[in-house]
């Protein structure tokens, strides 16, 4: 399998406090993780450090994506509450990313209507509950089609249906693309 991320003996120390200790992973293609471990032992910041938001004490995060740029999606246990409608935000955050105005507006209304808040999409983020603003963040963070999706606390809220619900859906769509090509090769349509 195709390796994304390694992480060699990586520690993160905050203060006289050590949350990482010489961590060394591997994510490869195509590869379900589940970190767990009780408030406050450095889940977060593992994660942070994964998507390259954080920086290391020691060892190091060797991306293998053999010269192609890796994308990283990443969903933040806290979005802050903006003043931005959820269209705004990924509009401006596709556009950021370099996505034309048909993409942004083909998959962000197909995302918006998946997820359950295209009635809400002009509605500033302030004003929303926590589980719809982390839709909006789910959101960002498919729209650029990332090779990782990390998500953090996604047990709070709706997250976890939503990922169950899409999981299904893809399936439901490979089945569907099977049985189109061997109706093709059947010559049935």
């Amino acid at each position: 399998m195709e390796s994304l991320i390694t992480l060699e003996n990586v520690s993160k120390i905050y203060g006289n406090k050590c949350v990482l200790d010489n961590i060394n992973l591997k994510i490869v293609r195509g590869q379900n993780l589940a970190i767990i471990g009780d408030n406050g032992t450095g889940k977060s910041t593992l994660l942070r450090i994964i998507a390259g938001l954080s920086s290391l004490s020691s060892g190091k995060r060797i991306l293998c994506t053999n010269g192609d740029k890796l994308k990283i999606g990443y969903v933040p246990d806290r979005f802050p509450k903006l003043n931005f409608t959820p269209y705004e935000y990924i509009y401006y955050m596709a556009k950021l990313e370099g996505f034309s105005q048909t993409y942004i507006d083909k998959c962000s209304s197909e995302l918006f209507q998946t997820f359950n808040i295209d009635l809400m999409k002009d509605t500033r983020i302030k004003y929303l509950s926590k589980g719809t603003i982390q839709k909006v963040a789910v959101i960002q963070a498919f729209m650029s089609k990332p090779d990782i999706l990390l998500l953090d606390e996604p047990l709070i809220g709706n997250i976890f249906n939503i990922i169950v619900a899409l999981a299904i859906a893809l399936i439901y769509a490979m089945i569907l693309i099977i049985l189109f090509i061997k109706c093709i090769k059947k010559k049935l349509f």
